[in-house]
């Protein structure tokens, strides 16, 4: 008889819990993981919880609102008020389904407190405390129908595990038993604590280079501002080529502020396929080193600017160029640009002509110049030209540079120390 009324008992909770058909006959995946609420209010032992207020009464049908609605108008909401939410934008950038959602919401919760991997491992009887497969089928699919699509997308067919969000890792037994987690990038974004750097307060007159260079430039702002105005959930992909110190990366910079738009150094393929809670500008440094088979594929779906920046003199591949939207070439500075890069880095009153002969990267001549003013800082003296040739003489040490270069800066060197 106690076994009958234990049975009734679970029939009956089920049926109140129960939203539908497919929730009773598929109560034996969750029947052990809900509690009641006569269990929840005697803490699941009989024993009434200190505190638990009363249950409000049942609101009338048709008038009770559905949790996920009720998630979805506080979503609007918040959007309404310029607040930025990061699962809903991934989810709507991705097509992301419910049941993918919430997958990364199980995957995600261990990375915010580790009773949950406690949790995880009492649930699925097993030592692993990442949710398995299993796990996340029992969890989130109410049917056989939900459980077979949910388990093809944890194949291989959701993108979350195309663009390496989400990682599945092995198991000798099955893919149920198969752990999953999400790549450290994607807990960062989820967080709010992807690390951009801020938009760069740079003009154009920061940049030079070619006129040509810079109308090309300037145009890609204008692709890029006008297919955010449209909502184009693909990035503009273009590839940067020149040596180094040629102005890569001070024109990502440059365009970065224009957009006024985060950029983005990234330093793998990994960190440039991680979403953004915002359209931004990604930069990958040493593309030649790096290379990306597949750059539309790599860039994501994040709306913003790719730019892919390679040394390599060598023509790009064929099929990276059918690829990219446009591709800008850079080269050192003449001897014109030198001075006026010089003139950019230096206070009045210098000797422009002369440094100008010396054949350096725009890059090398704002870092020495940098440099010169650390070095009269730290002596206590105001900057000349002395600290400018010495740092200059120990750059010129290096190999690489014409024995000519040398002695010329030596020579004015002492004739800059024989002053009084």
């Amino acid at each position: 008889m106690m076994a009958v009324a234990r049975q009734r008992k679970e029939s009956g909770g089920v049926e109140r819990v129960a939203r539908g058909r497919a929730d009773q006959v598929t109560s034996h995946w969750w029947q052990g993981l809900v509690l009641f609420s006569e269990d929840v209010e005697r803490g699941g032992d009989g024993a009434a919880l200190e505190g638990t207020p009363p249950r409000k009464a049942a609101q009338k049908a048709g008038e009770a609102e559905t949790y996920q609605t009720h998630v979805e108008k506080r979503i609007r909401l918040s959007r309404a008020k310029g607040i930025a939410l990061a699962l809903p934008d991934l989810r709507d950038r991705l097509g992301l389904s419910l049941f993918e959602k919430n997958l990364m919401l199980l995957c995600l919760a261990p990375e915010v407190s580790r009773r949950y991997e406690r949790l995880y491992s009492y649930l699925q009887n097993d030592f692993c405390a990442r949710p398995l497969v299993d796990l996340a089928l029992r969890l989130f699919c109410r049917s056989e129908e939900e459980w077979r699509q949910g388990r093809a997308l944890l194949s291989g067919r959701s993108p979350l595990l195309r663009f390496g969000l989400l990682q599945r890792g092995e198991s000798e037994r099955s893919l149920l038993t198969c752990p999953l987690s999400l790549s450290g990038p994607t807990v960062d974004f989820l967080l709010g604590q992807a690390a951009t750097m801020p938009p760069p307060t740079l003009t154009w007159a920061a940049l030079v280079v070619p006129q040509a260079t810079e109308q090309l430039l300037r145009e890609i702002c204008a692709r890029v501002r006008g297919a955010l105005k449209l909502g184009d959930a693909w990035p503009t992909r273009v590839l940067f080529i020149g040596p180094e110190g040629s102005g890569k990366t001070l024109a990502a910079q440059v365009i970065a502020a224009e957009l006024q738009l985060a950029l983005a150094i990234c330093q793998s393929q990994a960190e440039l396929g991680q979403p953004a809670a915002s359209p931004i500008v990604r930069l990958l440094k040493g593309a030649e080193v790096r290379p990306v088979s597949r750059p539309l594929e790599e860039a994501g779906l994040w709306p913003g600017l790719v730019i892919f920046s390679s040394r390599s003199l060598s023509p790009p591949p064929y099929r990276w160029r059918q690829q990219m939207d446009y591709t800008v070439r850079f080269s050192l500075p003449d001897r014109a640009q030198r001075r006026r890069i010089w003139a950019e880095a230096l206070p009045p009153d210098f000797d422009l002509d002369f440094l100008a002969q010396i054949e350096l990267s725009g890059g090398k001549i704002r870092a020495l110049a940098q440099a010169a003013e650390g070095l009269a800082a730290g002596e206590g003296e105001v900057l000349s030209l002395v600290q400018v040739l010495r740092v200059l003489r120990r750059e010129l040490e290096k190999p690489g540079y014409p024995n000519q270069t040398r002695k010329l800066v030596k020579t004015r060197y002492s004739q800059e120390q024989s002053q009084p």
